[in-house]
């Protein structure tokens, strides 16, 4: 091929300003594609994050009424949990005791049975030194006339003698008063003795 002929195939007779308006447009167009796809990719991760958004705050509402359902619960069983759990310790602790002669059981279920609704106990201190037994309470009420009624029904049993209410004290917290409260007693040995402690 002749050298001439390809030298004038690659001379263009378009004008100068022709091929720079050419060049500008492809440039223009290049950059109005990668904007579409810019804005179509910005638009298209809101809709994800607003969904996202939208899932993860009604999950969040939905563990807010869980919460608050379980804090009334807490509320409300709170106290009884305080006494099973009180009651429950004294039951294990006479399990493993080597007291031949005393059924503990039946002090500490006296107690279960006739602790009305409104009282618990924070801690029974059950003491036998081989010739008396004795016992402190100490718990809570949610009002002073309980502990009277507990203290009658409980004398009933035969199982407490000489009962002596040592205080009672108001306790604020948050919206309620508490009354706080500690009692000493006797425990007539001979209505807890076992039937091996009796032969």
């Amino acid at each position: 091929m002749d050298w001439r002929i390809y030298k004038l195939s690659q001379i263009s007779l378009l004008p100068s300003e022709y091929k720079s308006y050419a060049v500008r447009k492809k440039k223009k167009s290049l950059l109005s594609i990668i904007s579409i796809v810019t804005v179509a990719v910005l638009i298209m991760s809101y809709i994800m994050l607003s969904l996202l958004n939208l899932v993860y705050s009604g999950e969040l509402d939905s563990l807010g009424v869980e919460k608050n359902q379980l804090e009334v619960m807490i509320k409300t069983y709170g106290k009884y949990s305080d006494v099973y759990n009180s009651v429950k310790k004294y039951e294990q602790l006479t399990d493993t005791a080597k007291i031949d002669d005393l059924n503990w059981d039946i002090v500490l279920n006296e107690f279960a049975e006739t602790i009305p609704h409104g009282m618990w106990f924070d801690s029974i201190n059950l003491d036998y030194d081989g010739k008396e037994a004795s016992c402190v309470i100490t718990g809570r009420l949610t009002e002073k006339i309980i502990i009277a009624q507990w203290l009658t029904d409980i004398e009933k049993t035969g199982i407490l003698k000489n009962v002596v209410c040592e205080y009672l004290q108001n306790i604020e917290k948050s919206d309620q008063i508490i009354v706080s409260y500690e009692i000493n007693a006797d425990i007539d040995i001979n209505k807890i003795k076992s039937d091996k402690g009796m032969e």
